[in-house]
């Protein structure tokens, strides 16, 4: 059939999981699913997600993949790609669009061109599609998937920021509940050429949408914002997870679902200025979002948003505080050149 069926393989730069009858365990587990007042008894974070198998298309097994986006009060939106998910290869694939809302124990998502995928919970979280015989046509299971730079350990001369706990070399810095690093930090030291490995973890926010679900950024020299939003089944564009904020879209949108740990790699360039204040040459970037390149030594003309007025002083970097609940882990730099 060509459904997915070895449990480990590597994708571009992301690994990816089939093995989710322990994950839809401990879903189920939650609730009584006998309790017959239960209708639909999986949480809706367990059904965001991604999703990887094969559709019989043309007499042929192919490669799709279904990225599933909880949309509160138990609506889904849904992105249906040819090929499979983003990754290295295929960082912009062209989605089928599609949506779903609970119906008492069911949930559907439907295309407007009539494909219609329904949620399985046994023995696999998964979405199917079968003809009117029941044969199945699709098979979808969930998966998880890592950035490839995830728990990356830092080289010998690098700068811990904040690792297994503990803080170092910050400003205005506190934990979250679960003892991470909570947004608001600065470091204690202003920058200009470096290299910053940063993990964090979205909140799971369904009921909030655009702008308002799972908002941070990295404000290099606090000028510069790479965004940082649950853009999980979203466009890339200029405001978006790995944006450099309204200024510059990404390359594509490699962003996992909220509640996964993320990365981002930062490699930055400082703007250069001539001895009576002139800059001579703007600021440059390069951004690997989960392990994907997305961001490829681009200049940025200017401020982005928020961030204060260019000059050659050089500033800290900022973790944003736009008051949701975002949390990081294992953060450290690498000063100068790369």
């Amino acid at each position: 059939m060509g459904i997915l069926a070895t449990r480990v393989l590597w994708i571009g730069l992301l690994l990816i999981s089939s093995d989710t009858q322990a994950m839809a365990q401990a879903a189920a587990g939650q609730v009584n699913e006998a309790d017959p007042s239960v209708s639909f008894p999986y949480p809706p974070e367990f059904v965001q997600g991604e999703y990887s198998g094969s559709m019989l298309v043309d007499g042929r097994w192919q490669t799709y993949g279904l990225q599933v986006v909880a949309r509160g009060s138990g609506k889904f939106s849904a992105k249906l790609f040819a090929g499979g998910l983003p990754n290295e290869q295929n960082l912009t694939p062209y989605p089928t669009e599609l949506a779903g809302q609970i119906d008492q124990d069911r949930l559907t998502l439907t295309s407007s061109g009539g494909l219609e995928f329904q949620f399985r919970a046994s023995p696999f979280y998964q979405f199917v599609q079968t003809d009117s015989r029941q044969n199945l046509m699709a098979q979808l299971l969930r998966i998880q998937r890592q950035s490839a730079t995830l728990g990356m350990a830092p080289p010998n001369h690098a700068v811990i920021l904040f690792r297994d706990g503990a803080i170092h070399e910050l400003t205005n810095a506190s934990l979250s509940p679960s003892g991470n690093l909570a947004v608001g930090a600065t470091t204690s030291f202003p920058v200009e050429d470096f290299r910053l490995h940063v993990e964090f973890r979205l909140p799971f926010q369904a009921e909030k949408s655009n702008q308002d679900r799972g908002n941070s950024g990295i404000y290099i020299q606090r000028r510069y914002e790479i965004q940082i939003l649950d853009s999980f089944g979203e466009p890339p564009v200029e405001n978006n997870a790995g944006s450099i904020y309204k200024r510059i879209a990404p390359r594509g949108n490699m962003s996992l679902p909220p509640l996964s740990w993320q990365t981002y790699d930062i490699w930055f360039t400082a703007a250069k200025w001539s001895p009576d204040g002139q800059k001579t040459a703007d600021a440059r970037v390069t951004l690997w979002h989960n392990g994907i390149l997305v961001h490829d030594d681009v200049q940025i003309p200017g401020k982005t948003g928020a961030g204060w007025a260019e000059g050659p002083e050089p500033q800290a970097i900022l973790f944003q505080n736009h008051t949701d609940p975002v949390e990081f882990r294992n953060i450290w730099l690498v000063k100068g050149t790369h």
